[in-house]
């Protein structure tokens, strides 16, 4: 008995320009004259950008294909987006099979050079590495993500959830976003943002949080997660938001996806307590999801270093292995350490978190060469550059866990006999959660 529930489909695309780049999943490739669309394309989501001879722009979209379905669709060239049309002739045999680079053995998976030589009913495995790229994007994700767009966006797109760009750039990337024209900019201001969960990684404690509160939170950032998570409509919509973000990155090259994929990454690895699960005053009690949620959130990690690692990167990503890397490595230390002082501290980690850390972190150092023990690693020391000088160095972050430099409590001493009120409006607290008074501080005496 055949199952019609995984049948390949055919995409007939219409009016496309010669020479235009278009992808499909994990696959790119320039269109000929006699290009006339796709078969046997496994049933599921599909990622597609097209980027024309006149632009360099890509825009991409998502399109859910139902199996053992034709459909037509054409390229409308004000919009630069394949859209559906009416049923129309068209040669066969311009239809190419729809076929993937295995990262694994670097073979191509896909289907027969003709329509229709696959048999009816047979299950691809043609698409499975891009399933274990996107388990948990699902419709509502991305109607939650590009809202009116009708599951669109542009290498152009932004985000006002993403803020600070210029900021970020250089932690992202040591790439410089290219200049835009006025034609481009003018592209850009028409097109529908994308709605990614704002994520705020400088205020991370609660409204009603003072003192000894806002400097736990400003370390551990588990409760600015739990609302993230709440924000965003549950665990696996953050798991299929961060899946989103790094297929548009990497493949459409989005400045702002690269942005919000390493702020997704970042809440999440210096998030302690959500790795707990004991209940008191300092550390709320687990609410049921966190358990899961790390277990698949390493599993996707995973996926998108080996994607990366295979050379899946488009021109113009602002998301490559080396920045990838760089990010991931320092965040998985950070929470490494984190773990350490729960158990040394004789706080009980979940079980399964455990578990899955072990796999995690033995993969990382097998695969990637990282050594996650920060004991191990050597954060200060002196080097010999090449012209023979000693210099001293040290690692990225020391600043912030020694709370050094900027990230140093700042002290006020005032006279006990002095009635003194500092002025909230130029008092604040710095990213470390210290109190920290500015040098040029009013002070009036009552």
């Amino acid at each position: 008995m055949h199952n019609h529930n995984h049948a390949p489909s055919t995409l007939h695309l219409h009016s496309l320009p010669p020479t235009t780049l278009l992808s499909i999943d994990l696959t790119s490739f320039h269109t000929t004259p006699q290009f006339t669309g796709l078969h046997s394309i496994p049933p599921g989501l599909h990622h597609l950008f097209l980027s024309p001879p006149s632009s360099e722009i890509r825009h991409s979209q998502w399109i859910l294909v139902p199996p053992g379905s034709t459909s037509h669709m054409e390229f409308d060239a004000n919009s630069c987006r394949l859209v559906p049309c009416a049923e129309r002739a068209v040669d066969k045999g311009g239809a190419t099979a729809y076929r993937q680079r295995s990262r694994v053995t670097g073979g191509v998976l896909g289907g027969e050079e003709k329509e229709g030589k696959e048999p009816e009913g047979a299950v691809s495995t043609a698409d499975a590495e891009w399933r274990a790229l996107i388990p948990h994007i699902t419709p509502k994700t991305l109607d939650r993500v590009f809202g009116v767009a009708g599951w669109c966006c542009s290498s152009l797109s932004g985000s006002r959830a993403v803020e600070d760009l210029e900021a970020e750039l250089s932690k992202t990337s040591d790439s410089i976003p290219p200049l835009k024209s006025e034609e481009e900019k003018m592209e850009e201001d028409e097109e529908e943002e994308l709605l990614f969960t704002p994520i705020d990684l400088k205020r991370t404690w609660s409204p009603d949080a003072v003192g000894r509160e806002r400097t736990d939170a400003a370390r551990d950032r588990s409760y600015r997660l739990r609302t993230v998570v709440a924000a965003c409509g549950g665990a696996h919509e953050l798991l299929g938001e961060l899946e989103i973000s790094f297929v548009i990155s990497v493949l459409v090259g989005s400045y702002v996806a690269a942005i919000q994929w390493r702020r997704i990454v970042e809440v999440v690895l210096t998030s302690k307590r959500i790795a707990t699960r004991s209940t008191g005053e300092s550390i709320p009690p687990s609410e049921g999801w966190e358990q899961d949620f790390l277990v698949e959130f390493f599993g996707v990690l995973r996926e998108h270093l080996e994607t990366l690692r295979a050379g899946y990167v488009g021109d113009g990503s602002f998301l490559s292995f080396s920045d990838m890397a760089e990010v991931l490595e320092q965040q998985l230390r950070r929470f490494n350490r984190s773990l350490r002082e729960l158990e040394e501290e004789g706080v009980p980690v979940l079980e399964k978190v455990k578990r899955e850390w072990a796999v995690m972190k033995k993969w990382a150092e097998k695969e990637m060469d990282w050594v996650l023990e920060s004991r191990d690693v050597l954060r200060r020391g002196m080097v010999m550059t090449e012209e023979g000088d000693m210099v001293e160095v040290e690692d990225e972050g020391v600043d912030e866990e020694e709370e050094r430099g900027e990230w140093a409590p700042v002290i006020v001493e005032m006279d006990d006999g002095d009635n003194m009120e500092v002025d909230e409006e130029t008092a604040c607290f710095n990213s470390g959660g210290s109190r920290h008074v500015p040098n040029k501080l009013s002070l009036a005496v009552a």
